[in-house]
Parts: structure tokens; C-alpha cells; sequence
């Protein structure tokens, strides 16, 4: 079994985790899936986390977790202002020459990847769920494979800053 693991930290207020697919991200009394939240705060040694980036629990990718209120509330601000970018990959179990001359929406490309399989990118300067990016596709695809693998956004303890911090995970779909 895949487990989460920290990624990308600069401040003990929040760090970039990657999320397993079949994990969520919060605790949720209704859910049987194991969380993010239930798996990390004995290792780190808090009661709670904050999570801006939620993602469903059949994607898996890069997520936000924050230590304090106050620093999720940062994050919130952000993603309100659009200042978060997410870049998802999907995993299509088909050969390059199936989607030959394909036309996908703005925000959406294909790549041939070096197997010759295909795999598309999905830009957007908002959070997706699953059904969305199903559906982006055109439900073509019965059962993809969704990573969000890279987010972009200001500096969240410097957010008057020019700079944009940009959290890339390069392992291969779950």
C-alpha cells in the first residue's frame, strides 16, 4: 500500500504532501478511506491539519497541508483570487495513434509519451474534481488515471512577493 509523504517543506506552518490515490485528505467520520489527516498528525505530532486542496479520493497528486488557521486561511485567500495554478496528468490506457488529430478544449494537451501511450495535461487555474476532468475528456476514457502533479502559487508567508513557488512530483501514476 502506497503512503503519503511529505515533499516539499520550507516552514513547520505548512508543506506540500503527496496524496495516494484511494487516500483522502481530511478525516471524515462517513468515509472507510484512510486520510491524510489520520496518518500524519501522530508522525508530526499535532492534533490537526488544514487542507486548502482537496482532491478526490480517486486522484492522486500534491497536496496542501497547513499547521495553523491562519496560514489555511492564506491559502484560501488564494485560491478565491485564482492565484493557485493546478496542472493535472491523466493516464489513458490507449496507443498514441487511437487519439491521432484529437481536438481537447483550451487548457487541455496530449502528449506521446515514450511507450507510445498517451497521456494528457489539464491546466487550470482552479481545482478539478474527477467527474470535471472525466468529462473535459469527453468521457472517451472509462476509468483514467488522474495526477495532480505540480501546483504554483505565491509564496504563502510572503505573499506581497513577485515570486511564485512551484511544487512539481514527477513519480509516475499511481
Amino acid at each position: 500500500m502506497k503512503v503519503p509523504h511529505v515533499i516539499f517543506q520550507t516552514s513547520p506552518r505548512w508543506f506540500a504532501v503527496r496524496k495516494p490515490r484511494g487516500w483522502t485528505m481530511a478525516t471524515r467520520a462517513s468515509s472507510s478511506h484512510p486520510s491524510i489527516e489520520r496518518y500524519m498528525t501522530p508522525i508530526l505530532g499535532l492534533q490537526k491539519l488544514f487542507f486548502p486542496v482537496e482532491m478526490d479520493v480517486r486522484t492522486s497528486g500534491i497536496g496542501i497541508a497547513c499547521t495553523d488557521r491562519g496560514m489555511h486561511a492564506q491559502f484560501e485567500k488564494f485560491k478565491q483570487l485564482r492565484l493557485i495554478h493546478y496542472t493535472y496528468r491523466v493516464g489513458i490506457d490507449c496507443a498514441c495513434d487511437d487519439l491521432l488529430g484529437t481536438e481537447f478544449p483550451d487548457g487541455v494537451q496530449g502528449i506521446c509519451d515514450q511507450s507510445h501511450n498517451y497521456q494528457i495535461v489539464v491546466e487550470a487555474d482552479h481545482q478539478m474534481s474527477y467527474s470535471r476532468i472525466s468529462g473535459i475528456l469527453k468521457d472517451r476514457i472509462a476509468d483514467p488515471s488522474i495526477d495532480l502533479f505540480r501546483l504554483s502559487f505565491p509564496d504563502p508567508l510572503n505573499p506581497k512577493s513577485e515570486n511564485h513557488l512551484v511544487i512539481e512530483h514527477s513519480i509516475p501514476i499511481d
